[in-house]
């Protein structure tokens, strides 16, 4: 599938990141915009990433299949985001102007940057069916299964087989999301080791991933940013403790 290319959306600026990814920055008039529409929506709870992963270690699991949902944002449009939002009861009168949420009035998906993308990702995905769907397709197939955002992870005590790709990719599809295949892999962690969501997993322990940490270390980090390494690994050696019991 070609990759979607979107045009500047008024009232932001377009930036390019590392790997050439794509983001835009929106000036204080749509950010005022987003921070009245997150005031009114109301919370929503955000899992620890190491607690996700957690929740597959201390199953001892050690076949994982890794994977994630290629520009996901892209297909979060406002046609798709509409009942679920609706549905909550999130006055959709705060969703105007499209232009300051959507690309292209709505029909292009969530702006990458926007500040409220994520939360708006989160609602579809978590409340649109997603989440329910994928996790009864893992039910019956005795897999353990977590989304952190657009990434999708699944663990199993025994060898993951061939069927489970096409198997998560129509579960996917239903709701207008695509597989990115160059990061769909299958592991064994007794064998390789698996780094997703900056952690590495070896058999059933975890560890933050190793040029992550070479990067934090690099000369460039000052004495707080060090100190906040120093807790993340504390962190970590809390996590492995509980994996344990």
């Amino acid at each position: 599938m070609a990759k979607i290319r979107h045009l500047t959306p008024p009232g932001f600026k377009r930036l390019t990141l590392d790997g050439g990814r794509v983001a835009y920055s929106p000036n204080t008039a749509v950010r005022d915009v987003h921070t009245l529409f997150l005031k009114d929506a109301g919370p929503i709870e955000y899992h620890d990433p190491g607690l996700d992963i957690i929740g597959h270690t201390r199953r001892g699991h050690h076949y994982y299949f890794k994977t994630d949902l290629k520009s996901a944002f892209d297909y979060v449009t406002y046609e798709r985001l509409h009942a679920v939002v609706d549905g909550l009861g999130i006055d959709l009168r705060l969703l105007e102007p499209r232009d300051h949420f959507f690309h292209e009035q709505g029909e292009g998906g969530l702006i990458q940057g926007a500040p409220a993308s994520p939360y708006l990702f989160e609602i579809y995905c978590r409340f649109g069916g997603l989440d329910f769907e994928l996790g009864q397709y893992c039910e019956a197939a005795g897999l353990h299964c977590t989304r952190y955002v657009d990434d999708v992870l699944l663990s199993s005590d025994k060898r993951i087989g061939k069927r489970v790709g096409p198997s998560v990719r129509r579960v996917v599809g239903r709701y207008g999301f695509v597989l990115n295949d160059s990061k769909t892999k299958r592991v064994n962690t007794l064998e390789e080791p698996l780094e997703v969501l900056g952690y590495e997993i070896r058999g059933t322990r975890i560890d933050p991933k190793t040029k992550t940490m070479q990067k934090l270390y690099s000369s460039g980090y000052d004495a707080d940013q060090r100190w906040s390494i120093r807790a993340w690994r504390k962190q970590v050696r809390r996590l492995n403790k509980k994996a344990r019991e």
